[in-house]
């Protein structure tokens, strides 16, 4: 049972901590710093959680309700293992190894829940846990009470009175709510009164093109005190889908993309890249996506997702070797697409033009560090267009 295994992984803590208190106060240092790293994209993170794990056969569907200050984000898919468990307890433990093998992965997101919340639960079939600083403190004061000089110890190293990481101490629920059958695995968060504001920011933030770079969700229904609405989104064909949106009682709008993809391996990692585009050519997001939205400014008509490498933030790109390697490719990519629009008019025209005409507000770092706009014309020079 998940929970025997739970007791038994906090027993194997618990002499860890009694041998080595040293682990205590690294173990709740660590999981503060990887708390602040992701502040500003929890939702996008518990997203992406659930983007993973909707693989079966069920509707791929995900509910984000915010209602008195508690935020429920619930998914159909594949319910935790013990794998997934230790991966919220450990720091850098993941058991999505084809995931690990991707550019930009790092899988620390969940940690950024700490800085809303008063309790973490989580229901999925059979698991039924609850993380809070209520339950990390009374692990510790179990410590305590076994050996003093444990505490003697803490004094030296940590002027918090109880320096024990959260997440590592996870307490079974007995009582499951009823209310949460509907989805295969839900996290509920209990969150502390000042962080309203910025979960009903993250929440009106969520544009309807989040939907195009997901692998798995095809649905997902908003019901908080400031936004009502349901996000779909079908395959018109294997490089072609439309996104609707609604309110509770009507569509309120429809838009279909064109996608052009390119995926392959650098350096034994994975990588995927795709331009999602309309006939119009009228996007106006101007930045970069990997998967959600980043603060990387990309002046074109079109949308552009890479599994770039990013800083902890998830917002900016890091100069490195993988990234410049992407950049070459979304450009040869960006010319693929290109072709592409030319061929499928009838007449002559200017679309392709259209697609890579830019202007001044490039990122720095694209332009600075990785050349882009350099590259990019060196590459419309070498190839014929229309």
């Amino acid at each position: 049972m998940l929970k025997d295994f739970i007791e038994n992984e906090l027993s194997k803590i618990e002499r860890s901590y009694i041998d080595s208190p040293e682990k205590i106060v690294s173990e709740y240092n660590n999981e503060i710093r990887n708390t602040e790293e992701y502040r500003g994209r929890q939702l996008l993170e518990l997203l992406q959680n659930a983007d993973d794990a909707s693989v079966t056969d069920k509707e791929h569907s995900v509910l984000i309700s915010f209602i008195d200050n508690r935020l429920i984000v619930a998914n159909n898919g594949e319910a935790f293992s013990k794998a997934g468990i230790l991966s919220l307890m450990y720091a850098n433990l993941s058991p999505k190894f084809k995931q690990q093998s991707k550019i930009g992965h790092k899988g620390l997101g969940f940690r950024s829940l700490l800085s809303w919340a008063k309790s973490i639960y989580i229901k999925s079939e059979d698991l039924s846990m609850k993380f809070s600083r209520e339950s990390a403190k009374m692990f510790l004061n179990n410590i305590l009470n076994q050996k003093n000089e444990v505490k003697q110890r803490l004094m030296e190293l940590s002027n918090e009175k109880y320096p024990v990481a959260t997440l590592l101490a996870p307490e079974w629920v007995s009582n499951t709510d009823e209310d949460y059958l509907e989805y295969d695995t839900y996290i509920v968060i209990e969150c502390i009164e000042e962080v309203k504001e910025d979960i009903e920011n993250q929440i009106e933030d969520l544009d309807k093109e989040i939907m195009l770079f997901l692998n798995n969700i095809n649905t997902i229904r908003i019901d908080s005190e400031i936004r009502k609405q349901t996000l779909t989104r079908s395959f018109l064909s294997d490089n072609e889908l439309e996104i609707k949106t609604y309110d509770e009682e009507n569509m309120l709008s429809k838009k279909t993309w064109m996608l052009n993809r390119k995926s392959g391996k650098y350096n034994g990692k994975e990588y995927d890249l795709v331009i999602a585009y309309n006939e119009q050519l009228n996007d106006t997001k101007n930045v970069l996506y990997s998967y959600f939205r980043t603060d990387v400014n990309f002046p074109f008509p079109a949308i552009v997702h890479g599994t770039f490498d990013l800083s902890g933030s998830r917002n900016q790109l890091i100069k490195n070797k993988e990234n410049d390697f992407l950049i070459g490719e979304l450009i040869s990519l960006l010319i693929d697409t290109a072709i592409k629009i030319t061929k499928n008019k009838e007449n002559v025209n200017y679309s392709a033009l259209r697609l890579l005409a830019f202007e001044e507000q490039f990122d720095p770092v694209m332009t600075d560090y990785f050349k882009f706009r350099v590259k990019l014309i060196e590459r419309i020079k070498s190839n014929k267009l229309w």
